[in-house]
């Protein structure tokens, strides 16, 4: 019989997501999946990603474009035969609109939040960076750009998990 953890590692991260049993993120998630074993020598790993995807390595890297509540299994075998692991990824979805994404300067644009929330979850608020060293909290919010150039506008949201089950 094989005994092990699951860690989650989000793209970028040094170090495990998430708490046991539950993860929560924003597609599209690029993560890696790796088991610590803790008893057993297990020979083969299956793992069904719940969203259509699988692989047989130890420890995948996938790729999660669709929100909403993925059962993530997990399939050892050793001498002794399969043990089956499982845990839940609630994915939600990071989305905004520009009513103008290119203009001189000084350009005012109006960006609306258009996010979901994973299944079970409320977003609270919305935190902007507007690539030019300013940020705001609104979900719906008026920028202006006072210098011309490229900017990369970033969206994170702040989450109520108090209802996840």
């Amino acid at each position: 019989m094989v005994t092990a953890d699951i860690l989650l590692y989000k793209n970028g991260e040094t170090g495990p997501s998430g708490e046991s049993g539950l993860f929560l993120y924003a597609t599209p998630l690029s993560a890696q999946f790796k088991v610590s074993v803790t008893s057993g020598i297990p020979t083969a790993f299956h793992w069904d990603f719940g969203d259509g995807g699988t692989s047989d390595v130890r420890e995948p890297y996938h790729m999660f474009s669709s929100y909403g509540r993925h059962r993530i299994v997990l399939t050892t075998t050793d001498s002794v035969g399969a043990d089956i692991f499982t845990f839940d990824l609630i994915l939600g979805k990071l989305d905004f609109y520009a009513d103008v994404v290119r203009g001189l300067s000084p350009l005012t644009v109006r960006f609306e939040d258009q996010s979901v929330a994973p299944p079970g979850c409320h977003f609270t608020g919305a935190v902007w960076n507007f690539g030019d060293g300013l940020t705001g909290m609104a979900p719906s919010i008026t920028h202006v750009y006072t210098e011309g150039g490229k900017y990369n506008v970033s969206l994170d949201a702040l989450l109520d998990r108090k209802s996840v089950v």
